[in-house]
């Protein structure tokens, strides 16, 4: 086969593809990979409370498109929505175990601003944090 310049119109007899075709990684390869990223991001919701999406992909070397992308085929649930509850989940601790300012909770559990912390906290229990601590005393 015999390929011609766009430009120039020449001719590069011999020559089938410019660039050369890198092997594919197989399939299974690339499924093992991701495995082992997604047991590191499990490893790290349960150690501790990441903070974002975004810092977790820094911590396993990838975009966070792509980890939510995987996380959500792999257990069918969205890693930010599992961030939160875990957030959440930590934060109802606090208010039944210790006599700290609601502000305070939202800044320990990685909120930035305390009305988004109400917000989803209400929208988890169905209650504000004040409501849930009242009756759970």
């Amino acid at each position: 086969m015999v390929r011609r310049s766009k430009k120039s119109g020449k001719s590069f007899p011999g020559r089938k593809s410019p660039i050369p075709v890198l092997p594919k990684r197989s399939a299974q390869v690339v499924r093992d990979a991701h495995a082992g990223r997604l047991a590191s991001v499990m490893r790290k919701i349960e150690s501790g409370l990441p903070q974002s999406v975004r810092q977790l992909a820094q911590e396993v070397k990838m975009t966070p498109d792509h980890l939510q992308r995987l996380f959500k085929q792999e257990t069918g649930l969205r890693l930010r929505s599992v961030i939160a509850e875990r957030k959440l989940g930590k934060a109802a601790h606090l208010l039944l175990a210790a006599d700290v300012v609601v502000k305070e909770v939202a800044y320990t559990v990685g909120y930035s601003h305390p009305s988004s912390f109400v917000r989803a906290f209400r929208r988890q229990f169905g209650k504000s944090p004040t409501e849930y601590r009242q009756r759970a005393a």
